[in-house]
């Protein structure tokens, strides 16, 4: 009887861990890490572009990289 009981705890533990990953690829949490990347990304360019051209001030690279930033979105939601 005790191994059908272990077989048992096991299984529910299996299934804890199968919903508990199922949480981390919830919509908030990918949406949220996807926002963090953003960010991160949006830095490594801006950084990139103030490398590339010393002559920009910081404003000017600042508009160039949300330029970058939202021409996917610009193109994937033009009409």
């Amino acid at each position: 009887m005790d191994t059908n009981s272990d077989k048992h705890q096991a299984g529910m533990l299996c299934i804890r861990r199968v919903s508990s990953s199922f949480d981390a690829c919830s919509t908030i949490a990918l949406r949220s890490t996807n926002g963090v990347l953003a960010i991160i990304c949006s830095l490594v360019v801006f950084e990139k572009i103030s490398q590339s051209w010393p002559a920009l001030n910081k404003r000017r690279a600042a508009l160039q990289t949300v330029v970058l930033a939202l021409y996917p979105l610009h193109y994937f939601l033009q009409i």
